[in-house]
């Protein structure tokens, strides 16, 4: 069986039985780069025969579980695999995991660039941070930046440009007649 489902992820025949020796191992990443949480909703496997496990995209261990006490959440902000290795001996019920909702992070609306203006980034997930510039001739008014935070609001309004109010070219001609020694004539 496939782990499919980006609401949960269960063992294999779940809530029945799991099989004898199964090697089960799916990919876990967040499309939009943000940290996953996972909750276990159920976990009950062959203490120390069957063994669930967190692993890095390069097989390294990150976590182990097995036995029946139900795990406490997992938050890992890099790709990570699951994999579920059981002997060839007593199955149990398994496990269910769920994609925690407190940890969820929520975008911030897409930002507008100020007429006038300039923006460093389109991006608009927590953590992004877009700095404001105005073309020449045009003064920032408002927050030169502002910040997504995880819950999906900017840390300050749209700045806007305005332009000058006046501009004043002036032109001095100035003639002072000087000798050779600078002296003033």
């Amino acid at each position: 069986a496939d782990y499919t489902s980006i609401d949960t992820i269960a063992s294999p025949g779940f809530p029945n039985n799991y099989n004898n020796n199964d090697n089960k191992s799916v990919l876990v990443f967040s499309s939009n780069r943000c940290p996953v949480c996972l909750t276990f909703k159920s976990f009950s496997i062959e203490d120390g025969w069957d063994n669930l496990y967190f692993l890095t995209t390069g097989w390294k261990v990150i976590q182990q579980f097995t036995g029946h006490k139900v795990p406490s959440n997992f938050l890992q902000s890099k790709p990570f695999y699951i994999n579920f290795l059981t002997d060839e001996e007593t199955t149990d019920k398994g496990f269910q995991i769920s994609f925690c909702s407190k940890a969820t992070k929520s975008n911030c609306s897409q930002i507008h660039t100020p007429q006038h203006g300039l923006k460093s980034t389109s991006l608009s997930v927590p953590g992004t941070t877009v700095g404001f510039s105005c073309i020449r001739g045009y003064v920032l008014r408002g927050a030169s930046s502002v910040t997504c935070s995880q819950t999906g609001q900017w840390s300050d309004n749209t700045p806007n440009c305005q332009g000058m109010q006046h501009f004043v070219q002036l032109t001095f001609r100035v003639a002072i007649d000087t000798n050779c020694n600078n002296d003033v004539i």
